[in-house]
């Protein structure tokens, strides 16, 4: 009974350390299979965002003309920037969309539609240019005044909310701020400049009507780029001014962990893995290709990515010889990594050493 019970005691801490390893290791390979949208105008499209529902909503250009575009199912629908109407750019899980239309004066026009209503988003002598929503359909989005070419423009961060309409967000001292997301607690990540002293641009949190400088390097150039609902955030920062020092970071809490092999990472989804705009992908501590991620295809190569929503679904562009298409990525069940198997079949082996001694005990 003492040799049985010295072997209970080395199994059991054997699979303790089994378990304490695979939490300290990947336990998975993240896979993904793919969505191809049809581009039936083969107009040369730029990856554009993704919605909490997995449409994709872009631009792009035919024949010298600027081009706006939308997924639905395995469809993409593309038409005249200048000329389009009522062409959904966001939407929510609740089946609230934000949609566009061209304006008389070539301005767009931006209306909410939630259950059957339309709501504008246009502000007086602006041009609203982009914007997310979410669950709750508050919008987090950008209008803009004056002109590029004079280089006079400002952008101005707003938020609408069905409670209360639509608040500008004001900025960090600078004359210019931006939004990049909203998770669904109503928290608005992106980027303010700051007053002439340091300078520069900082992300901002905007949480219970107070815009907050959450990156905190002064002189630096630094933004915000996504949230997901737990509160984790993703941004780069460019120290010095010099683009080539561009570095990537995840912030959880107070915790900024740096992200050597992202540069400018475009979200991260509800599991804390974070996207990069070149195609990078980061889970569990480990950096990957996108197209090292997708089984049983060859010679495509991902050049781009534009989102990644709560769930794990990527918006991309992917090349192959002189083919190019939008696509959307969908999470697949993890695969083991093999040093998994190999603890696994570790504790097995233990396990059948055991009941080998127990049989001849009692042989």
């Amino acid at each position: 009974m003492k040799i049985i019970r010295r072997i209970a005691l080395s199994l059991s801490c054997a699979c303790v350390s089994t378990l304490a390893l695979a939490q300290g290791t990947p336990a998975s390979r993240p896979q993904f299979s793919v969505t191809v949208f049809e581009n039936a105008s083969l107009a040369n499209l730029s990856v554009g965002s993704i919605s909490a529902m997995g449409q994709i909503y872009g631009v792009g250009r035919l024949d010298g003309v600027d081009m706006v575009y939308a997924t639905a199912d395995s469809q993409l629908t593309v038409a005249p920037k200048a000329a389009v109407s009522n062409m959904v750019f966001a939407s929510n899980a609740a089946g609230d969309s934000l949609v566009r239309s061209a304006g008389s004066n070539g301005n767009a026009l931006v209306h909410i539609l939630s259950g059957g209503v339309a709501t504008s988003l246009n502000i007086a002598g602006q041009t609203t240019w982009s914007g997310s929503m979410n669950a709750a359909g508050q919008v987090a989005f950008n209008a803009g005044f004056g002109s590029y070419a004079t280089f006079d423009y400002t952008t101005k961060a707003y938020l609408y909310d069905p409670q209360f309409g639509i608040r500008a967000l004001g900025t960090l001292g600078g004359k210019d701020s931006w939004v990049t997301g909203i998770n669904d607690a109503g928290v608005v990540v992106g980027g303010s400049t700051m007053a002439p002293t340091p300078g520069g641009s900082q992300g901002f949190m905007y949480k219970d009507g107070v815009m907050t400088d959450v990156t905190g390097w002064g002189g630096y150039q630094s933004t915000i780029s996504g949230i997901n609902n737990a509160g984790q955030m993703v941004g780069h920062v460019t120290p010095d001014w010099n683009q080539d020092r561009t570095r990537g970071f995840l912030k959880t809490g107070e915790r900024t962990e740096f992200l050597k092999s992202i540069s400018e990472p475009v979200g991260v989804d509800g599991q804390g893995q974070v996207l990069s705009a070149s195609g990078m992908f980061y889970s569990n501590g480990v950096f990957y290709s996108l197209e090292s991620l997708v089984p049983g295809e060859t010679g495509w190569s991902y050049v781009a990515a534009g989102g990644i929503n709560e769930a794990g679904q990527i918006s991309a562009r992917r090349c192959k010889s002189f083919l190019c298409e939008i696509v959307r990525l969908d999470p697949l069940s993890p695969v083991p990594e093999p040093q998994t198997y190999a603890m696994l079949l570790g504790g097995l082996a233990l396990l059948g050493l055991a009941r080998l001694r127990r049989r001849r005990r009692h042989g």
